[in-house]
């Protein structure tokens, strides 16, 4: 290992050691280390040369994440009627998860969120609810309810109603499930829940 990477070649690493040696490379560096401590403030603009898009949020990333680990998974939520939500809904199902519980809603759009990763890996991340606001507490119950009999974890995230959640964590107590609540955000009700003792991952600063 050499220069950060493999390298086959002893000659290919001496040029790079040369090219990084040349006058003005070590103060370019530091500019850029600058300009990127300056411009990662709040208040900037900032440019990148990657993106990525899925069409899946936090809740959604856990559920694959379950049944590529072989889990039986059911999925309860709600999307918009747009080509996000049906994509969405489109790659849960290719993932072998069930979405008989999840709820097309008119008149509102999919859930959508902007993340934005720093290069020490902390992220930052600006939500827009869209159907995640219009979860129906009811349709909840009764999606847990059905559960009873073999879901072996109920797993809640928080960026749903605070409704909603309540009735995620309280079904899920009522039939002696398992559950795991993402408090992120913290909205009022949360602490109250945790009497009702489900397993907390909250961020770091919540």
């Amino acid at each position: 290992m050499c220069c950060r990477r493999p390298c086959s070649c002893a000659n290919r690493c001496a040029l790079r050691r040369k090219a990084n040696d040349r006058p003005g490379a070590r103060r370019r560096r530091r500019q850029r280390r600058r300009l990127d401590r300056r411009t990662s403030r709040a208040g900037t603009d900032r440019r990148r040369r990657q993106r990525g898009a899925l069409r899946r949020g936090k809740g959604a990333n856990a559920a694959v994440a379950a049944a590529r680990a072989g889990a039986a998974v059911r999925y309860c939520g709600a999307v918009g009627r747009d080509d996000a939500g049906s994509g969405a809904v489109a790659e849960l199902r290719t993932e072998g998860i069930d979405v008989t519980d999840v709820a097309t809603l008119d008149g509102v759009s999919t859930g959508t969120a902007l993340i934005v990763v720093d290069r020490k890996g902390e992220n930052q991340i600006a939500v827009g609810a869209g159907a995640n606001a219009a979860v129906d507490p009811a349709a909840v119950r009764t999606a847990v309810a059905r559960a009873a009999g073999w879901a072996g974890c109920v797993l809640v995230s928080a960026e749903v109603t605070p409704d909603a959640v309540v009735a995620a964590v309280e079904s899920a107590a009522s039939h002696r499930i398992p559950c795991v609540l993402n408090p992120a955000p913290v909205t009022s009700g949360l602490v109250e829940l945790f009497g009702l003792g489900p397993v907390l991952t909250p961020n770091s600063s919540s």
